[in-house]
């Protein structure tokens, strides 16, 4: 890190880096988690059937597909959102929400800061 990844299929460009919590500023348009709190390796990908995380602010766990339904996203679209995983869980649907998991707070130390582009 940091790292650029470029997804083909769609244009898309995922732009990933570590920052240090006394460095941090926060940028429009970008995300943010706790670096300490994922499991390596991070993976990112688009959707599976039967994904499922914790949207920040909810205590229960809820479906990818459903979160899409909810937010309206169009169907063309979310084969074509990138999701990260961290080890077995989805950490991330990029552009649109983090999970609980990995909310940055005043014990974060180390930052993964998280923006696409296109």
């Amino acid at each position: 890190m940091p790292a650029e990844i470029i997804i083909l299929e769609t244009g898309m460009k995922v732009f990933l880096k570590i920052l240090d919590k006394k460095e941090f500023t926060p940028e429009p348009g970008s995300m943010y988690m706790d670096y300490d709190k994922l499991t390596h390796p991070l993976v990112l990908r688009s959707r599976h059937p039967g994904d499922r995380f914790t949207p920040i602010g909810m205590k229960g766990r809820k479906k990818v597909k459903d979160y899409f339904i909810d937010m309206k996203i169009p169907l063309h679209q979310r084969d074509k959102t990138p999701i990260l995983v961290s080890g077995e869980q989805v950490c991330a649907i990029v552009g649109y929400c983090i999970s609980q998991n990995v909310v940055v707070n005043s014990s974060t130390s180390r930052i993964l800061a998280i923006k696409k582009e296109g």
